[in-house]
């Protein structure tokens, strides 16, 4: 999907990507724009995931004997939790707009949630190393390397966030049930 700011007329129907370092929504991007106030009224809102978890966050934190860093994961759901009744007030203050909050983390039973695909320490240290064979089995894992999730992870993040009926996931509706409001 194309940055927001790019995106004119009839190819805004087709989807924009407002989370994009150019979507002209922050004042920084150089543009003032209000979504609602130009005509948004459908809001799909990510929480956080377990930061925490990232191969790059273990790396440079490191868990103290946890699984994952839990003081970034304590302070993601500190973030979600305060989220969720934003989002319902927001759909009460804009009552022509409909918006719902997704977790970006479904069940992740079947992946490894606290590895990368690849060697990681190239780039900032998060990136893959230069030339580092990459894991065989690449629909196991979450992150592809230290920070960036693999297209296994994204599809289970975007059907959960199609069809889930669980509140905790999607709320007050998922995205099949917004699309049709």
């Amino acid at each position: 999907m194309p940055p927001f700011a790019e995106s004119q007329e009839e190819n805004i129907l087709n989807g924009v990507n407002y989370a994009s370092g150019a979507a002209g929504i922050r004042d920084e991007t150089g543009k003032h724009l209000t979504l609602y106030n130009n005509g948004a009224r459908k809001f799909a809102v990510y929480g956080l995931s377990l930061i925490g978890c990232a191969p790059f966050a273990i790396l440079e934190y490191g868990t103290n004997g946890s699984f994952c860093v839990d003081k970034l994961n304590n302070a993601a759901a500190l973030f979600n939790e305060r989220l969720m009744p934003l989002i319902h007030q927001l759909n009460n203050d804009l009552p022509n707009a409909k918006f719902t909050y997704l977790s970006p983390s479904p069940d992740s039973t079947t992946f490894v949630t606290n590895g990368s695909c690849c060697t990681i320490g190239g780039g900032g240290g998060e990136l893959c190393l230069k030339n580092s064979r990459p894991c065989s089995n690449r629909r196991r894992f979450v992150f592809w390397d230290g920070y960036h999730p693999t297209e296994a992870w994204n599809e289970k993040v975007a059907e959960r966030a199609y069809s889930s009926e669980s509140s905790v996931e999607a709320n007050p509706f998922n995205i099949h049930k917004l699309a049709k409001l």
